[in-house]
């Protein structure tokens, strides 16, 4: 039996650079750097990696040197469109990154890449490699053999197809040893080799078919008695120069001067050096995309880092006996702090779902206690003491959902001393990818091996994290916000998700009939309309009626590979085309709202019809809470339809809602950051901001400005917050692109003091690359530097934005931990269910419900002096639509 060759992969990196390039969106590295395509490159390697599991891996590159294709023929490739220089700046980039995976990169001048490839592919096959070769083009076909394929991308770098012999042959209808020839007949567009002039690719399949190689077509069309057409045989001769050119442009050199042996670019991963370039490009995501097998030969030879010299991994991780785990805990009761995790079954497991256990670890000592073992009576008695104490700090990835996981199992939780997933959030705020394996890569430098015990090993981990994570917010402040807003409000969000607010589930049962019916009525309106049935849910349908029935202009919208495309912002541009556009938007919005709450929220609903959302806190850059599963943050307040789903919303039994809204919040806040002296005044004398701002703006006496100008006025107020050109303003106001631009140059005569501000926080974030909230929450701002003006422009937009928006978010925090403090003192049966963006809703008995409001009110109004009056209203109510005004 032959022996297994090894595996070889040569990367054609040009072409996938190219690739990565087009393929995938600015993005920037934290200095300002563009580095999409290093980003596209390592990803793609990485993903060949672990599919593919090269014995070697080397990356060709072509260089700024001609090769002799160029002294051959002067117009090789002279129709090839030189990128930006931007594009050329990150191979320097790539080839480090490449590095540090275990990819080394060869080039020689003279030479493309290509060649590179013919040359290393013919040697490891004489050397025993079985060779794949992953490039952006189809120049190497050619060397595709019983030893040799090709893996090319399709669409962008996410798409790919395999070539051996039989793919080629079906593919182009000569195999791969013909391919040199077939392309000297047709020629290649894309390097500006001419080939034959009037014969495709289809004429030079049937020629090598007919003839059976170059030579010997050229030797029948200077035959006179072969069978050749007499038209074919004149292009033949015709262009038999170009094409003999073209035959030796398109051959590619096997012998480049490369005399090591393929086993000399064998290299290893460097997991710490990866981790710390991909962390200074930003590349935090692919951190937990390495491979997680430990190689024989990866290197572990550079400096430790900070966590690992001070942390050795305990061996002690095996389940324990009741013995073992009465004493573990008796010895994790005298720790100061330990970290824990709650580790879950998998969904669909031999035995369901629920917990396998729980992992609970300090520096020195980590252990397992299995669920079987902690449901023993002794065992649980020693647990629950431990997780109540609050002497006893405790550090989780994500303490929220562990606090859920362990109520469930009927534990009470005290003592959260760090979350490292708030920690990174802080430090990285905009960051995605905050998971404890990405913690891990980031502090650690390595992941923690595979096995049994390796969510063990990860919960140890988290306490050398958190003192890395404390090191680094206290260096940037943040760890301020850490203690008096996140931590805190941990505890609080988790009582309200416990809470949940009631629902009525008969009148979502008639709601959904009412809507369904709206729904099959525009629908027939359409039918009507187009004149037969369709699904109005098919863009491939609905792209047909529109630009092909209705014969809607196309000018301007976006298309795909399955035709013009049907979104939203691409319908937009069609508004006043044809009311069938209008008739699409009802039928989206009552479609969605149908399946996102009226149909799903009943069975969202507990035995007590009550809902239960989940809050985020490491979601909003700007420091804002989410909503999800489901979202209640999100449901429209402005349309008819979204009033009628939080209809649905009610109070118990004896009992009301409870509304507290903070009153412009993000306009007062930009007056007290800008100390604008105007606004300031209008805010302290209780005058409407909106007609105050008209009047300013037009020079009339409040009294006489038209509900049009106070609208005006109140689209440049709040558009201002969001960086708001005057294009935005036209639209948003509903005025002339020359009235927008004027507004706004009055709006800043008359607010000096806001130009200034968002002037210097401009050159603030040009500056230090972030921007702050008053309270010290930083956002860092990457883009703000970046030499593409999209990327400035939008960069610019959020630092005018976040401290704004976030100085909001916090107020409300620091205001939803107050209140709780004294919530149960003021009314024992309140509970605070939600917090939607500047309110927070309340269940309270009726009795209650003026002192509850009052209580709330002098609160969230007197939390934080800022530099201009806060304003709440409250409103009470039975369901959260029609809720009514407290008065004083």
């Amino acid at each position: 039996m032959p022996k297994k060759r090894q595996k070889l992969l040569l990367l054609d990196a040009n072409a996938l650079l190219h690739r990565a390039w087009h393929a995938l969106p600015p993005l920037q590295a934290p200095d300002g750097t563009v580095v999409n395509a290093v980003y596209g490159m390592a990803s793609v390697a990485l993903k060949l990696l672990k599919e593919e599991k090269p014995d070697v891996f080397i990356a060709c590159w072509d260089t700024a040197a001609p090769t002799f294709r160029h002294e051959a023929y002067k117009a090789y490739k002279a129709t090839r469109e030189e990128k930006e220089q931007e594009l050329y700046d990150q191979i320097p980039f790539a080839k480090d990154l490449l590095k540090t995976l275990g990819v080394p990169s060869v080039e020689k001048d003279g030479y493309e890449a290509d060649d590179l490839i013919a040359t290393l592919a013919e040697r490891a096959d004489s050397e025993g490699y079985y060779t794949r070769i992953v490039t952006g083009d189809r120049d190497t076909l050619q060397l595709v053999g019983p030893n040799v394929d090709v893996l090319t991308f399709k669409k962008g770098v996410s798409e790919t197809k395999l070539f051996d012999e039989k793919a080629v042959e079906e593919e182009y209808g000569v195999p791969p040893t013909r391919l040199r020839d077939w392309k000297a007949i047709k020629g290649d567009p894309s390097d500006n080799i001419p080939g034959v002039p009037g014969i495709g690719e289809k004429g030079a399949t049937e020629l090598l078919r007919a003839y059976g190689s170059f030579s010997g077509i050229f030797k029948a069309a200077h035959d006179p008695s072969s069978d050749m057409k007499t038209g074919l045989r004149k292009k033949l001769l015709e262009g038999e120069a170009s094409a003999k050119l073209a035959y030796e442009l398109v051959d590619l050199d096997r012998h480049a001067p490369m005399k090591k042996s393929i086993s000399f670019y064998v290299s290893s991963l460097d997991r710490q050096a990866f981790t710390e370039a991909a962390a200074r490009f930003g590349f935090r995501s692919l951190f937990s995309r390495l491979p997680d097998q430990v190689d024989k030969n990866e290197s572990f030879s550079r400096r430790p880092s900070p966590a690992q010299t001070k942390q050795s991994v305990s061996e002690r991780l095996t389940a324990l006996s009741e013995k073992d785990a009465l004493a573990f805990l008796a010895r994790a009761g005298a720790e100061t702090e330990i970290a824990m995790s709650v580790l879950e079954r998998e969904q669909g497991s031999l035995f369901g779902g629920g917990i396998r256990g729980i992992a609970l670890g300090w520096k020195a000592e980590c252990a397992f206690i299995p669920a079987d073992l902690f449901r023993n009576h002794r065992v649980k008695g020693e647990l629950r003491e431990l997780l109540a104490n609050p002497a006893i700090g405790k550090i989780f990835h994500d303490a929220k959902r562990h606090m859920t996981l362990l109520e469930h199992e009927g534990f009470a939780l005290a003592g959260i001393s760090h979350d490292t997933l708030i920690a990174a959030y802080l430090l990285a705020a905009g960051e995605r990818n905050l998971d404890a394996d990405a913690l891990v890569l980031q502090y650690l430098h390595s992941p923690i091996p595979e096995g049994e015990d390796r969510e063990i090993r990860t919960t140890q981990a988290l306490v050398a994290i958190a003192e890395e994570q404390r090191r680094e917010m206290k260096k940037t402040g943040a760890d301020r916000i850490f203690q008096r807003m996140e931590l805190p409000l941990i505890p609080i969000l988790r009582n309200m998700e416990r809470t949940g607010i009631l629902v009525d589930l008969p009148y979502l049962k008639s709601l959904s009939k009412e809507m369904n019916e709206e729904k099959r009525k525009i629908e027939r309106r359409m039918e009507k309309t187009v004149g037969h049935a369709f699904n109005p849910a098919s863009p491939a349908q609905l792209a047909v009626i529109l630009f092909e029935e209705l014969g809607l202009p196309a000018a301007g919208i976006k298309k795909g590979k399955t035709g013009y495309s049907t979104a939203a912002s691409e319908l937009e541009k069609l508004r006043g085309k044809h009311e069938i556009i209008d008739l699409m938007f009802q039928h989206r919005e009552v479609a969605k709202l149908l399946s996102t709450y009226v149909d799903a929220l009943p069975g969202l609903a507990d035995a007590n019809g009550r809902i239960h959302t989940t809050f985020n806190q490491a979601i909003a850059a700007t420091g804002r809470l989410s909503s999800s599963e489901p979202n209640l943050q999100n449901i429209p307040v402005r349309t008819e339809l979204g009033r009628k789903i939080r209809r649905a919303f009610i109070a118990g039994p004896g009992m009301e809602l409870v509304a507290c809204d903070y009153s412009q919040i993000e306009l007062r806040v930009i007056a007290a950051l800008s100390k604008d002296r105007a606004m300031l005044d209008a805010f302290q004398s209780g005058a409407d901001i909106h007609t105050a701002t008209a009047a300013r703006i037009w020079g009339i006496d409040p009294r006489d400005v038209r509900k049009d100008q106070r609208r005006a006025a109140k689209a440049i107020n709040f558009g201002i917050i969001y960086g708001q050109g005057p294009i935005g303003l036209s639209q948003s106001a509903g005025i002339s692109f020359a009235e927008a631009k004027e507004f706004i140059k009055r709006y800043f005569e008359t607010y000096k003091g806001i130009k200034t501000f968002l002037e210097e926080t401009k050159a603030l974030a040009h500056r230090y690359e972030y921007v702050e909230t008053l309270f010290g929450r930083r956002r860092p701002i990457p883009d703000i530097n970046s030499n593409m003006p999209a990327l400035r422009a939008a960069a610019e937009r959020m630092a005018i934005n976040m401290p704004v928006q976030g100085t909001a978010a916090d107020l409300l925090k620091l205001a939803m931990i107050r209140v709780s403090e004294n919530l149960q003192n003021t009314s024992p049966d309140t509970r605070m269910l939600l917090q939607v963006h500047d309110e927070l809703l309340f269940e309270a008995p009726k009795k209650d419900v003026r002192n509850i409001a009052a209580y709330v009110r002098n609160v969230m109004e007197t939390i934080e002096e800022i530099g201009c009056p806060i304003v709440v209203e409250a409103r009470h109510g039975k369901h959260w639509n029609a809720l009514e005004p407290i008065l004083d």
